[in-house]
């Protein structure tokens, strides 16, 4: 059963998109149906429901600067915070990158001092 999604063999069903013999099974979709202006639908299971948008994806995982390609809710939740998100080619936004490193680090270190492995800093000391 393919839930309305692609099943692996198939032709996709859209004028001038022609599929590489060479995919195989649990591969992404490819990047070029992104760029014909078809209807976001999520680069793992072509799901095009629960599509998350870009913004959505970046707050849970840290893409260093780059777009990631759509997911939906499900594949984001099972994927491991350590897997990396697909993202498009092109050029890196150094600002977002630099403000995703300095939220992770935050983080980090968070953790650490909720662990008692790391001392709080004047900042956490004044908040509390």
């Amino acid at each position: 059963a393919n839930n309305g999604g692609y099943v692996c063999g198939e032709q996709v069903p859209i004028i001038d998109y022609y599929t590489r013999v060479q995919l195989r099974c649990k591969d992404n979709i490819e990047s070029y149906y992104y760029g014909g202006g078809q209807e976001d639908i999520c680069v793992y299971c072509s799901n095009d429901e629960d599509v998350l948008s870009a913004e959505d994806i970046k707050k849970d995982r840290n893409l260093e600067g780059r777009e990631p390609y759509p997911l939906c809710k499900h594949c984001l939740e099972v994927k491991n915070k350590k897997d990396k998100v697909p993202t498009r080619d092109g050029p890196v936004n150094q600002v977002e990158k630099a403000q995703q490193a300095r939220a992770e680090k935050r983080c980090l270190h968070s953790k650490a001092v909720a662990d008692g492995l790391r001392r709080p800093t004047k900042r956490q000391n004044a908040s509390k």
